[in-house]
């Protein structure tokens, strides 16, 4: 399907979307409207489903830290994003899922996550 400010390219699983609506990409009515066209038919990106099933064998804490990074940096500048990084990742660190994680390393096994 074809649209005349949103496209997409799947590339090794990975979906990347992009807006076109010069000058400033603005997001009016019809953009998101395409936006939303595009999300429903990569929702049936077997991909998107793989790669969602890839995300849960992560640890539940870093997965909501990471979503948590992603969701609060948006709002930042980079100098903000980069310091709430570091600021999230000595969080994590600190957790039961990163020993277990770092445990289950060195001895070439599958973790086995608590969510602490």
């Amino acid at each position: 399907m074809a649209w005349d400010h949103v496209n997409y390219v799947v590339e090794e699983g990975i979906a990347v979307v992009t807006i076109n609506h010069p000058p400033v990409n603005a997001l009016d009515q019809k953009t998101v409207a395409e936006l939303g066209q595009v999300i429903d038919e990569l929702e049936k990106k077997p991909e998107a489903r793989k790669m969602a099933k890839k995300i849960l064998t992560k640890g539940p804490v870093a997965i909501a830290i990471a979503k948590r990074a992603i969701h609060e940096g948006l709002e930042m500048t980079l100098k903000e994003g980069l310091k709430l990084e570091a600021k999230l990742f000595g969080e994590l660190f600190e957790t039961s899922d990163m020993r277990e994680k770092v445990k289950a390393f060195l001895e070439k096994r599958t973790p086995h996550f608590e969510g602490r």
